[in-house]
């Protein structure tokens, strides 16, 4: 006769059970391809620099100087809230907003982001260049609208 799990299910049934509990756990949690973007990121500067100095303009050079004064950040959490800021010479400013997903162009996601202190929703594309590396197009409507490009903040 089969031994009894703790919940009165045959072993064999409850170990059946619990295998296919967690494979359906790990494909839920890998259909949210916004899942990759939960974390904390900061502007990448070494690639701003990098880019400028591609670009040969003097002129871009100068405001990338000024970008290593700069320090911007972006923390997307699970539950749909985040916070992006910044600080410039001893200054700083943050927005809080909730972010939703809604829908996948090859590598770049397609978000909805809702500032806490606002009514409308803006679009907001990030485009993955790899897992710890995005360039994010700030929402329409907002100053500048230029790429920029991020990277994931290393725990510990």
């Amino acid at each position: 006769m089969e031994e009894a799990s703790p919940w009165g299910l045959p072993a064999m049934l409850s170990r059946t059970l619990l295998a296919v509990v967690v494979v359906t756990a790990a494909l839920l949690t890998g259909c949210n391809p916004a899942g990759k973007l939960v974390g904390k990121w900061e502007v990448d500067t070494n690639q701003i620099q990098a880019d400028v100095e591609k670009s040969g303009n003097p002129l871009a050079g100068a405001l990338a100087s000024m970008m290593s004064l700069v320090k911007i950040e972006a923390e997307f959490k699970s539950d749909g809230t985040c916070t992006i800021g910044g600080s410039m010479l001893g200054q700083s400013n943050s927005v809080a907003a909730k972010w939703r997903y809604v829908k996948s162009e090859g590598n770049v996601l397609v978000l909805m982001l809702k500032p806490d202190q606002g009514t409308d929703e803006k679009e907001l594309r990030v485009n993955f260049l790899d897992n710890d590396h995005f360039e994010m197009v700030p929402p329409s409507g907002s100053v500048g609208g230029e790429k920029m490009p991020f990277k994931r903040v290393k725990s510990g």
